[in-house]
């Protein structure tokens, strides 16, 4: 018996609910902010809310985050290394247009730059190159960057950085296995 007193209570609690709630249509966003807001400030707030489509992981592609150069004609010899770069840190950040489903991707990418045990100055051309792959084969994105990285014998561990901006992966590209590839590309090309 008591279930079927609480079946009227609850309807009724719906139809009340569901008129409160009437009042409240075509109202524009605008009206839920308080104060003042102009077109332009709910147009940044839109843009800055919305749902990002895709946000690919960084990886690095094995075997390409270390760079060494070494004396002409000792490769491969420790006491010869004139310096070593490495990728140590990444880091992504991902917009998706409402107007047109395009999705902007930033991608920070840092490491170090290290000299050898000789010690004398050195500096470099750090190739490195940004990919973005669909489904492992389809490139949507491929880019070269010379960073360039120098060290002294007072600073032998020098940090370097590169942001790429203006990735772009159009709406009918963000489906499938989408991911970010990095690593320095020795082909130099």
């Amino acid at each position: 018996m008591v279930s079927i007193v609480r079946r009227p209570a609850f309807a009724a609690l719906v139809l009340v609910t569901a008129a409160l709630l009437s009042g409240c249509s075509g109202k524009s966003v605008r009206s839920l902010i308080p104060g003042n807001v102009t077109p332009a400030e709910e147009a940044k707030l839109r843009q800055q809310f919305a749902v990002v489509a895709i946000c690919p992981n960084v990886l690095v592609r094995d075997g390409t985050n270390v760079l060494t150069s070494y004396e002409r004609g000792k490769d491969g010899d420790p006491k010869a290394l004139r310096y070593q770069a490495t990728i140590t840190d990444t880091a992504r950040e991902c917009h998706t247009n409402p107007a047109d489903g395009n999705t902007a991707i930033k991608v920070g990418i840092g490491g170090h730059f290290i000299l050898g045990p000789t010690g004398t100055p050195a500096s470099a051309t750090l190739p490195l190159r940004v990919v973005v792959l669909r489904d492992g084969s389809e490139v949507l994105y491929s880019q070269l960057f010379k960073i360039p990285a120098s060290a002294t014998p007072t600073d032998a561990n020098t940090l370097w950085t590169q942001v790429v901006d203006g990735i772009s992966i159009p709406p009918d590209k963000t489906s499938g296995a989408v991911q970010i590839l990095i690593g320095f590309d020795e082909s130099g090309k």
